[in-house]
C-alpha cells in the first residue's frame, strides 16, 4: 500500500515539475513576443555592436542560426546595415566573403567614428592629455650612432579596405622633427612589444612585418606609402626595399606647423597629398588591398621642443 508521506512525495515532484514547464513556458512566450525583427531592430540603434553581442547571448533563439544560415542579431545586424549605410559607405566597406554582418557592423560604426592612433612604437611618443587622435614626440633624446630617433603612430583599428578615405594631419609646435604621413598595411600588437623606436623603413623589421601578410593585403607591393614633410619625397616600400622618389608637382612641407591632407582612392589606387587644403597632386598609383593611416617622425637632433599631431577624418575633397 501507498503510504501517505509517499503521496506527499509523489505530489511535490508533480508541482516542481509543472512549475518549471510554466516557467519554461513563459519564457518561450517572452522570447518569442519581444525578441522579434520588428522589436530588435526598435531597440538595435541604442546599442554597438558589443552590445549586440551580449544580447545573442542571453537568448539560444537570438545567436542561433535561424533562416537564411543567419541569427535573429546577425539578421538584424545586416538591416540595420542596409536601412543607413550610404552609397559612400557601402563603396568603402563591400562585405569579404564569410564575414559576419555584426563584423561589418562593426567596421561601418569605425568608419563613422573619429580616427584614432591605436598603436604608438617609441619611446619618444605618447598620447596629448590622453586624447588618441593627438600625439607628442620630443628630441630629448636619440640614437647616438645616427642622430636619429624614429616613432610611429599607427590607426590599426581603422582599417580601409575600398573607396576613399580623406584625412588630416595637423601639426602644431616647431622644431626641426621630420615627419612622415600616410599608410601602411594594418598590423597588430607592435605597440606592446617595447620597442625603443620603429619605422617602415627600418630594414630591421621587414621580415616580421612582411610574415604578417594576408590575403586581405591584395596583389599590390606598396605596403607603405608615406609623404615626406621635409623635401617632398614619396617614401614606399614592399617591406624589403625602401624606396625615396621624386614625384610630379613634388613640393616639401617644412618644419614648421601646418596641415598635410591625404585622399586614398582604393577604387583607382591612389594617394593624393593636399598641403594647407591645396592639392598637390597624386604622389603614388597601384595600391591595393587593406591600409590605415599612419605618421613616422624621425627626430634628428638632440634638442628641441615638442611637436604635436592630430589626425581628423575628413570630407572627400571635390578638386
Amino acid at each position: 500500500s501507498i503510504t501517505k508521506s509517499q503521496l506527499q512525495a509523489a505530489g511535490n515532484k508533480i508541482m516542481v515539475r509543472t512549475r518549471n514547464s510554466a516557467k519554461r513556458l513563459k519564457s518561450a512566450v517572452v522570447d518569442k513576443t519581444l525578441f522579434n525583427n520588428d522589436i530588435l531592430l526598435s531597440i538595435a540603434p541604442f546599442l554597438d555592436c558589443n552590445e549586440l553581442v551580449n544580447l545573442a547571448l542571453t537568448s539560444r533563439r537570438l545567436g542561433s542560426k535561424l533562416d537564411h544560415d543567419r541569427s535573429l542579431v546577425e539578421e538584424v545586424a545586416r538591416q540595420m546595415i542596409s536601412k543607413s549605410q550610404t552609397e559612400e559607405e557601402r563603396d568603402a566597406l563591400p562585405r569579404y566573403g564569410g564575414e559576419s554582418w555584426i563584423a561589418l557592423l562593426h567596421e561601418l560604426e569605425l568608419l563613422r567614428s573619429p580616427l584614432t592612433f591605436d598603436q604608438l612604437i617609441g619611446k619618444k611618443i605618447e598620447y596629448v592629455n590622453g586624447d588618441r587622435s593627438c600625439i607628442t614626440t620630443s628630441t630629448d633624446d636619440f640614437d647616438i650612432a645616427t642622430g636619429i630617433t624614429c616613432n610611429t603612430a599607427i590607426c590599426s583599428n581603422h582599417i580601409m579596405r575600398k573607396g576613399k578615405h580623406y584625412t588630416t594631419f595637423t601639426i602644431a609646435g616647431s622644431d626641426q622633427n621630420c615627419y612622415f604621413f600616410g599608410v601602411a598595411r594594418p598590423i597588430q600588437g607592435w605597440g606592446k612589444v617595447g620597442l625603443s623606436q620603429f619605422s617602415f623603413f627600418n630594414s630591421a623589421f621587414h621580415a616580421v612585418l612582411r610574415s604578417e601578410r594576408t590575403s586581405r593585403w591584395g596583389e599590390s607591393n606598396v605596403n607603405f606609402c608615406m609623404y615626406s614633410c621635409a623635401e617632398g619625397h614619396c617614401s614606399w616600400g614592399d617591406w624589403q626595399t625602401p624606396r625615396h622618389e621624386d614625384w610630379s608637382l613634388m613640393e616639401g612641407f617644412g618644419i614648421v606647423g601646418g596641415e598635410v591632407g591625404m585622399l586614398l582612392d582604393l577604387d583607382e589606387g591612389t594617394l593624393t597629398v593636399y598641403k594647407d587644403g591645396r592639392r598637390l597632386g597624386v604622389m603614388k598609383d597601384g595600391l591595393s588591398g587593406e591600409y590605415c593611416w599612419a605618421t613616422t617622425s624621425a627626430l634628428l637632433y638632440g634638442d628641441g621642443d615638442e611637436q604635436n599631431v592630430r589626425l581628423e577624418r575628413g570630407c572627400i575633397p571635390t578638386s
